[in-house]
């Protein structure tokens, strides 16, 4: 057995965690990035993660205590941490999502299956064919054929802030062909939005058990930092997305 083999498995449990929430957090986030080792040598992971592309040293003591919860890493070694980690720094520290009251959740909730099934119909009003996923743990809403292609999709309701519209993806969006649903006060006025994978690895935020995408709202059309985003208006749209076959 390695030393560092010995030193994970040897952590010994403090009588008191600082931080149960942060320790949560902290092994969602090593299981959901496809680098960290997702056993023994993740301490030895991201100490080494951490130097390389930082030039910060921690010893493997102090790396063991966040693991163990008998203490919490600093400001400075939060930002650093979530960076090899590649989540969003205010949610590993403090767990921070978007927040919703009572109302705005049940809101919200009606508002996602509704988009789920609004673009469904859509797709099969236009001649295209779908399947709704029977798995609930999956992150896919529903299949699709549409001109003969494949597509594994998922649907996001948009939430406005302001002049922006927020989008909750799935952790590992790159699988799946991701469209942002934005209602408005009529019918004809809802906006079907390709989110497309490049541009949420760029600029989504991934916060552990989800990505963020927050899209500008401006009068030429959708963008993220300055890229603007392709509109669905029609089947034929999808012939240049990417999905899953």
């Amino acid at each position: 057995m390695s030393s560092e083999k010995s030193s994970e498995s040897e952590t010994i449990k403090p009588k008191r965690i600082v931080d149960k929430g942060f320790l949560r957090r902290l092994e969602i986030a090593c299981q959901n990035n496809a680098h960290c080792p997702n056993d023994y040598g993740k301490q030895k992971w991201i100490r080494e993660q951490i130097q390389n592309k930082h030039k910060v040293r921690y010893s493997p003591e102090a790396v063991s205590k966040w693991f163990s919860g008998a203490s919490r890493p600093t400001m400075k070694t939060m930002v650093l941490l979530a960076s090899v980690l590649e989540v969003d720094e205010a949610w590993l520290s403090l767990g921070k999502t978007p927040d919703f009251t009572p109302t705005e959740k049940k809101r919200h909730t009606l508002w996602s299956d509704g988009s789920v099934n609004l673009l469904a119909g859509m797709i099969m009003l236009n001649g295209g064919q779908i399947a709704f996923n029977e798995n609930e743990d999956d992150e896919v809403d529903f299949f699709s054929i549409i001109h003969g292609r494949h597509y594994s999709i998922k649907a996001a309701a948009g939430i406005q802030q302001d002049d922006k519209v927020l989008f909750v993806l799935p952790k590992n969006p790159d699988r799946l062909l991701n469209l942002g649903i934005i209602g408005s006060d009529t019918f004809s006025g809802v906006n079907v939005l390709k989110l497309p994978n490049e541009i949420i690895q760029k600029y989504g935020k991934r916060r552990g058990t989800h990505t963020e995408l927050l899209v500008d709202r401006g009068a030429p059309g959708f963008s993220v930092g300055g890229h603007k985003l392709p509109v669905i208006r029609s089947l034929s749209d999808f012939d240049a997305a990417t999905g899953t076959a």
